[in-house]
C-alpha cells in the first residue's frame, strides 16, 4: 500500500494559539514520517489519531513516546479509544518523558 503523506503548505501545518504558542499538527500514520517541511522553530505538536494497537505498530503510548524523544519535541497525543485496548493511548509528552498519559485495558 502506498500513502501519500501529501504536500501541504511549504512550512507544514500549524496553528497560533491565543496565549501565543504555535503547534504543528500531523495525524495518525504521519507518526511514522519524518517532518518534511515543518518549520524547525515549532516545538509543541497536536496529534488526534485513531491509532490501532495490533502488530507490527502495537503500542500507541510508545510510539508517542520514541516520537518525542527522537524528535526532542512535545506532543499532545488524542486517541480515539473507542474499541478499547485496540485504539487506545493518549499523552501529553516532552521529550520521550510523559507528563501525562491514559490506556484502556479493557477489550472492549
Amino acid at each position: 500500500t502506498y500513502l501519500d503523506p501529501g504536500r501541504g503548505s511549504k512550512n507544514g501545518t500549524s496553528f497560533e494559539t491565543s496565549f501565543g504558542q504555535r503547534f504543528g499538527v500531523f495525524i495518525c500514520f504521519d507518526l511514522l514520517w519524518e517532518l518534511h517541511g515543518v518549520d524547525p522553530e515549532i516545538h509543541n505538536f497536536v496529534f488526534p489519531t485513531d491509532w490501532v494497537n495490533v502488530l507490527p505498530l502495537e503500542d500507541a503510548i510508545e510510539a508517542q513516546r520514541v516520537w518525542s524523544l527522537v524528535e526532542g519535541k512535545n506532543m499532545l497525543a488524542a486517541n480515539y479509544g473507542g474499541f478499547g485496548r485496540k485504539s487506545s493511548g493518549s499523552g501529553i509528552w516532552s521529550h520521550g518523558k510523559a507528563l501525562e498519559k491514559f490506556f484502556n485495558p479493557t477489550t472492549k
